[in-house]
């Protein structure tokens, strides 16, 4: 035995180990007798509208032809089945040339597919039938993971952006209900949404740390306005239905409050305010800003 034959058997005993008896005894036994036979024709081509695989009991148990898709047109499809006769595995192309790789349990339940979709977007699904489902998605707009009931209704979505950005969106009823976002600078933003998917409610964190909050009507326009500044003053801004100001209050770092009330122009028509020494101060103004009237 040659040096080179000795490390192919060792080769060959590795490799057995991990596949098992049944392919390493193919592997070991060399090339069928049938297939050693001189003089055998070999077809260049063979043409079929399908191909059905039999076990020696004459069961079918892999087939490859072409199927129907929903469109009308003949796309290839390739199938294996169990020994009851239930298909397991199937891989098929579907309209474009898009490649799907299905995987069904002994009951005959679609369970875990592998696909690419129209844009070239690869996806994973597992399912597990009447409980939910669990989809992995990559795409130019990002990686995303969902969580959803079985019938699609209730889910969770977690989205990672091409920025950095992250995101986490909670559907009902499938309407978007909730979403969470982290921006690519790390600043936080909470969204609810009502039952017409327009944004009622946001609070998020500015990169500095300061906080807001913002509170908008059922026609999605802004009404309440909180907010905090770096430097510690803080402001609360009341709004019209056409989203425009009209009360403004706010608290400057050194205490001193102030309130300043606004006219449907988004003009500002009164002011109050206490200074940080305790002095109080209110004037009036016109709608071209010019003082009518003040105290003390």
């Amino acid at each position: 035995m040659t040096s080179r034959q000795f490390r192919i058997l060792i080769l060959l005993t590795v490799v057995s180990g991990f596949l098992g008896g049944a392919v390493s005894n193919l592997l070991l036994r060399g090339v069928p007798a049938a297939a050693q036979t001189a003089g055998v024709k070999v077809q260049d081509e063979v043409r079929a509208k399908s191909f059905v695989l039999v076990d020696e009991a004459g069961k079918t148990r892999a087939s490859l032809g072409a199927t129907t898709g929903p469109d009308g047109g003949q796309y290839p499809i390739l199938t294996l089945v169990d020994d009851e006769g239930h298909m397991r595995a199937a891989l098929a192309l579907s309209k474009g040339g898009n490649p799907a790789l299905s995987f069904y349990d002994d009951a005959g339940d679609y369970r875990l597919g592998v696909k690419l979709t129209e844009d070239g977007r690869p996806t994973v699904g597992l399912i597990t039938p009447g409980e939910g489902m669990v989809g992995l998605s990559v795409g130019d707009d990002g990686t995303g993971l969902t969580l959803s009931d079985a019938a699609l209704k209730s889910a969770a979505r977690l989205v990672l952006l091409p920025d950095g950005g992250l995101g986490l969106a909670l559907v009902s009823e499938g309407k978007s209900r909730a979403s969470l976002c982290l921006d690519p600078d790390g600043s936080p933003v909470l969204v609810l949404f009502d039952a017409a998917v327009k944004p009622r409610a946001l609070l998020a964190l500015d990169p500095d740390g300061s906080p807001g909050l913002a509170l908008h009507d059922a026609e999605g326009k802004p009404r309440v306005g909180l907010g905090f500044a770096a430097d510690g003053s803080v402001a609360l801004k009341l709004c019209d239905v056409t989203g425009g100001r009209r009360a403004f209050l706010n608290v400057l770092a050194d205490g001193s409050p102030g309130l300043s009330l606004w006219d449907a122009a988004g003009k500002p028509r009164v002011f109050m305010n206490v200074l940080a020494d305790g002095s109080p101060g209110l004037g009036l103004v016109d709608a071209d800003g010019k003082e009518l009237w003040h105290a003390p």
